[in-house]
């Protein structure tokens, strides 16, 4: 069998993913001190002056002022010369498995002073990554991961629910089709034995298939649709959903996460079974469900802040859909916040902001060759830029959407100080996918800028991106104990140049970063980063992924 461009993609990344580490790193119980630090701990507004900070394993020993604490014996120093010390970032929103085949490319988030990220929705390769750096095979954040998203069909989402309908038919009818070429074949040959056993065999099949309403799709699915294999499961009823969650209870996720497309009954069977399971919940807001339906229903967490975007425009979503065909910007009402921020609050459901893509996809829109050329896109392959540069959504679904995404950037701030001020717990994400145009690890740094644009202050924009996102974890059932510069918690810390609380854009300029007690200098991951690039060779070039069908994100 010939396979396609993607397919090569999949197998390539299987096989990536079974590869021996090229920077695995060895755990030790060396103790690391950090002297004359200014600690910025995140857990009030406050920072500690000339500390020394004491790392043993991958904890948090002892923290006090330099005149007080002894450096170990045998102690890795690190002079701070009055750098500032925080706590390592957070992405809440990534799709690692679907960001590049190698490995290795997670060194990319360290780079930019991320220490922590939750990949929703792919397995098992993202499960199998998570162990890994468990393992400390690979440099890399530690993982966190949802197993597939679970989607629905019930809109025709993705164009499955319309494919899925015809693919039945065809099954039911084939057998006919079938049965009248051999008929005419056999009939030239003089051979009816295989009239007799073969229409009706094929017509069983086909009845059988259709009358037990055997999933024949999901059959096929892995060779129609590899990209979809891992990253998403297709319900098609409440059972399936189900069984599904159960799947992944199995599997130790440390999430479950529901999709667009799922009717009513199935979104709320999934859920329900996830919260008997004690399981964590993260949502998409399906549009054809109320925001109230959703937000009551076990969800813990929206996946997106601008899945609200769709529950507060003024007219019907076919309506704005055909607006969008006609080049009418949808309007958003902004009299129904204080609504959604008291479900949101009242449902104790927290939120990822995720601005920053909303922010880069209104660029791409305005100018893709521009926006790509930067040169935080040097870290994409070259394949995978000429694919989001010729076939992604903001030159062929998002072109007349322009406006429109340029003005859900103000809605998006209101609703999100809006939330914060209510108390609702709030992470940054990026999105990073190849499937995902435009996104890139770098953008941790814009979702912290945008939050402060937006009215927080430096100070609750860095607790977002850090000591939160701890919060969510343990809410996770899962180890949260991350995210302050406190003795206990996990070391995954930052050394910066300036004081972020002045200027939330310092964090952008390291002078190294530190994930579960190993050390790198910013040099080091500099050149771990280059070495990555390196691995881009011509021969990747085979590899062409085909652009998403979706209007929206993941």
């Amino acid at each position: 069998m010939k396979l396609d461009k993607f397919e090569h993609f999949v197998l390539l990344a299987l096989a990536l993913t079974l590869q021996p580490p090229l920077n695995a790193v060895a755990q030790d119980n060396t103790p690391t001190a950090f002297v004359n630090v200014n600690v910025i701990p995140i857990d009030t507004e406050r920072v500690l002056e000339n500390q020394t900070v004491i790392v043993r394993g991958d904890r948090i020993m002892k923290i006090g002022a330099v005149d007080e604490i002894t450096v170990p014996s045998g102690a890795q120093t690190i002079e701070g010369n009055g750098a500032y010390l925080m706590p390592g970032l957070a992405d809440m929103h990534t799709h690692i498995a679907l960001s590049n085949p190698d490995p290795e490319h997670l060194v990319l988030y360290l780079a930019e002073g991320t220490t922590t990220i939750r990949s929703v929705g792919e397995a098992p390769q993202s499960l199998s990554l998570r162990e890994r750096v468990k393992r400390n095979e690979l440099v890399s954040p530690t993982i966190y991961s949802t197993g597939r998203v679970i989607i629905g069909n019930h809109n025709d989402y993705l164009g499955f629910g319309r494919f899925m309908k015809a693919f039945r038919i065809l099954i039911f009818f084939a057998p006919l089709v079938i049965g009248a070429i051999v008929y005419f074949l056999w009939k030239r040959m003089r051979n009816r034995r295989t009239l007799v056993i073969g229409i009706p065999s094929t017509l069983l099949l086909g009845l059988v298939l259709t009358l037990t309403n055997t999933p024949s799709f999901m059959v096929l699915e892995p060779i129609l649709f590899p990209e979809f294999s891992n990253a998403g499961f297709v319900s098609e009823s409440s059972s399936q959903a189900v069984e599904e969650v159960n799947n992944q209870y199995g599997q130790k996720v440390d999430a479950v996460k529901l999709y667009d497309g799922l009717a009513e009954e199935q979104f709320l069977a999934a859920a329900t079974e996830a919260k008997e399971r004690g399981m964590y919940v993260i949502s998409h807001l399906p549009e054809e469900m109320s925001l109230e339906t959703i937000l009551t229903s076990g969800t813990d967490e929206v996946a997106h802040l601008d899945e609200f975007n769709s529950h507060h425009w003024t007219k019907t979503p076919d309506e704005v859909m055909d607006d969008f065909r006609n080049n009418i910007d949808p309007q958003l009402d902004y009299t129904l916040i204080p609504r959604t921020v008291e479900l949101v609050k009242e449902n104790n459901v927290a939120v990822v902001s995720n601005m920053s893509l909303d922010e880069i996809a209104y660029k791409l829109v305005l100018d893709t060759p521009a926006v790509l050329s930067g040169q935080e896109y040097r870290i994409i392959r070259p394949e995978v830029l000429e694919n989001w540069r010729t076939q992604g959504r903001p030159i062929t679904k998002w072109k007349n959407q322009g406006r429109y995404r340029k003005n859900e950037i103000p809605f998006f701030k209101k609703l999100i100080k809006s939330l914060h001020e209510a108390g609702v717990l709030i992470t940054t994400g990026t999105d990073c996918s190849y499937m995902v145009e435009g996104a890139v690890p770098e953008q941790i740094h814009r979702e912290l800028e945008l939050l402060v644009e937006a009215g927080l202050s430096n100070y609750e924009a860095l607790k977002a991106g850090t000591r939160n996102a701890g919060s969510i974890v343990n809410k996770m059932g899962r180890d949260g104990n991350f995210g302050s510069v406190v003795v206990g918690q996990r070391a995954d810390l930052v050394l910066l140049k300036e004081n972020p609380l002045e200027n939330v854009s310092h964090t952008r300029n390291r002078i190294g970063v530190m994930a579960r007690g190993q050390w790198f200098t910013q040099t080091e991951l500099h050149e771990m980063v280059d070495e990555f690039i390196d691995t881009f060779s011509q021969s990747d070039n085979d590899v062409t992924l085909k652009p998403p069908t979706s209007t929206r994100k993941d």
